[in-house]
C-alpha cells in the first residue's frame, strides 16, 4: 500500500514539475516578447532620427551633385564658346595668309 502512495505521490510530483516547467517556460517567451516590444519601441525615436539624418544627407548629396554638373555645364560650354572662337580666329587668320 505505501509502495503504491509513493508512486502516486512521485508521479503527481512528476506532472507537477512537469506543468510547473511549462508555465515558466511561457512566462519567460511572454517577458523575452514584451521586452523585445519596449526594447524597439525605446529605439524607435532614435532609428526615426537616423532615417530622417539620412534623408537629408541624401537630399544634400543631391542638390550638390545637381550643382556641380551644373557648374561642369556652364565650364564646357565656356570651353566650348573659347574653342569656337579661337577657331574663327584660325580661319580668319588662314584666309588673311592665303590672300
Amino acid at each position: 500500500m505505501q509502495q503504491r502512495y509513493d508512486a502516486d505521490f512521485h508521479g503527481k510530483r512528476e506532472v507537477l514539475r512537469q506543468q510547473e516547467k511549462a508555465r515558466r517556460q511561457r512566462w519567460e517567451k511572454a517577458k523575452i516578447e514584451e521586452i523585445r516590444e519596449i526594447t524597439v519601441r525605446g529605439l524607435q525615436p532614435e532609428v526615426q532620427r537616423l532615417l530622417e539624418a539620412h534623408k537629408a544627407d541624401c537630399r544634400r548629396l543631391k542638390v550638390e551633385a545637381e550643382d556641380g554638373l551644373a557648374a561642369q555645364r556652364r565650364q564646357l560650354q565656356q570651353v566650348r564658346t573659347h574653342l569656337s572662337s579661337c577657331h574663327v580666329c584660325l580661319l580668319a587668320t588662314q584666309l588673311l595668309v592665303r590672300f
